[in-house]
């Protein structure tokens, strides 16, 4: 019996990267021979074992026998190697294993491909398994890697031969929660050049027939524009995946305006609640990301105009967007990424507008408020605003 370290974890040690999850081979033993060493079975389609709080799985070799990617015959018998064990799996940066001296087996060139940021398949049987095709997507925008361009011809065969229909919504899901975690526009384009995103999404791929002028979105269309977008929330909000997640469908409604209004698109906002409610159901995702994305798309255009507000129409907005505030702001941050820094510091003053409604609207008397309410002046609502709010929040807002 040898045990070795094997896949994600050996990949990312080598990147620098702090492993989430170990996962073990086992070559050259058996389940009896595991079981009288402690080791607990818990897998069901093929031997997995606990022990000491680690999973364990025997080397095996794959025999695809459906169209789902769970759809496999495993050969777990004690003469197969370790070679037999990683030539299985999907790229060549998880095909690493480290023995307990710390010697790493390569047999794919992974290293090589660590060192050139490269993801590459291992061999034909990768299209044995239709979510290698958003895992490797997904990998490259965890990664900041670049896919190899026959593994992209073979994801788009994949796509193209209706692989995708065989990945369950759930599935999906938890490969798109991934990728929001690293850069996700590197995930949204590798979908778009292999065909998966037309597939999974098509109403983002309608947005490429949404024109826009190039004097305020150079890129030409509102897909361009979503994309870009998309790129600005990567750099400011890299940890944030609901910020991500509502920049992807701010503009979705665009799809559903009338073509002889162009370049205006009034009313998408409201016209993308119902496209964001359907794809959320689509793909199930949690209730927070339907519930912020919704509010995004209806509000970041009301946003903008938070300082030209009357008083009523400003109370009113704080009083709808309470709660979700900052990460309106977040996407109108992203949303207006061409903007200069005078721009952006305009946003920073409306946000600080709304706050301060909001934070009146708790905490101060109603006859304050009422005051303000008959000041014509939006310049002096802003100065009151203000003066009730530093007065009373300073420590937590204005420090």
């Amino acid at each position: 019996m040898k045990i070795y370290e094997v896949g994600g974890c050996v990949r990312d040690s080598l990147l620098g990267i702090s492993p989430n999850d170990f996962d073990y081979v086992v070559v050259g033993s058996t389940i009896e021979e595991m079981e009288n060493n402690g080791f607990i079975k818990v897998g069901k389609n093929f031997p997995v074992f606990i022990k000491d709080g680690k999973e364990y799985s025997l080397a095996r070799k794959e025999y695809k026998i459906g169209s789902s990617h769970k759809d496999f015959y495993f050969d777990f018998s004690s003469n197969i190697s370790l070679e037999d064990d990683l030539s299985r799996r999907d790229f060549t940066i998880n095909a690493l294993a480290r023995d307990e001296s710390g010697k790493i087996y390569d047999y794919h060139h992974g290293l090589e491909d660590l060192r050139n940021k490269k993801i590459r398949h291992i061999n034909r049987h990768f299209q044995d398994d239709p979510l290698r095709v958003l895992r490797g997507c997904r990998l490259a925008a965890q990664l900041d890697f670049t896919i190899d361009r026959l593994t992209i011809r073979y994801m788009k065969k994949m796509v193209s031969e209706g692989c995708l229909e065989h990945i369950s919504p759930e599935r999906i899901w938890k490969e798109f929660e991934k990728a929001l975690t690293g850069k996700f526009y590197i995930f949204l384009k590798y979908l778009d050049i292999c065909g998966a995103l037309e597939k999974i999404l098509p109403e983002i791929c309608e947005l490429k027939n949404s024109l826009e002028n190039k004097k305020y979105h150079p890129e030409g269309n509102s897909f361009g524009h979503t994309m870009s977008a998309i790129k600005s929330a990567d750099k400011l909000y890299p940890n944030n995946s609901l910020v991500k997640f509502c920049v992807l469908f701010h503009d979705i409604g665009k799809t559903k305006t009338p073509k002889e209004n162009y370049p205006h698109y009034y009313g998408h906002e409201e016209l993308g609640v119902p496209i964001i409610k359907n794809i959320c159901s689509r793909i199930r995702t949690p209730k927070i990301y339907l519930d912020y994305a919704v509010d995004s798309c209806l509000n970041h255009m009301k946003f903008y105009k938070v300082d030209n507000m009357r008083f009523g129409s400003l109370y009113d907005f704080a009083k709808k967007v309470d709660g979700k505030e900052e990460n309106l702001y977040k996407v109108c941050q992203c949303d207006s990424y061409r903007k200069t820094n005078e721009s952006i510091k305009d946003l920073d003053i409306k946000l600080c507008m709304l706050k301060a409604m909001i934070y009146c609207q708790k905490n101060t008397h109603f006859d304050e408020i009422k005051n303000l309410s008959k000041i014509k002046n939006i310049e002096e609502i802003k100065k009151r605003l203000k003066d009730l709010t530093i007065e009373k929040y300073r420590r937590n807002f204005y420090a």
